[in-house]
């Protein structure tokens, strides 16, 4: 199984992403696979979770998209 990637989710979708952690190690998981990635994160850590309102704005749940899980993306 190819490795899902934090660039094919951002272009997985139009408008803004904001991804869920379901814990700490999750967290730290995603931090590493931006890392790798070549990311920055403009020398803060972004918070556990955000609330967002507006249009063309997607919740995934980071666990679930690097599991393969195919329902990652959170109802609203």
């Amino acid at each position: 199984m190819k490795k899902k990637s934090i660039e094919n989710l951002r272009n997985s979708f139009d408008g803004k992403v904001y991804v869920r952690f379901s814990s700490e190690e999750v967290f730290h998981r995603f931090l590493s696979d931006a890392e790798s990635e070549g990311y920055t994160l403009g020398g803060k850590r972004p918070n556990m979770a955000c609330r967002a309102g507006g249009e063309n704005i997607h919740v995934v749940d980071y666990e679930k998209y690097t599991n393969g899980d195919d329902d990652y993306e959170e109802k609203r």
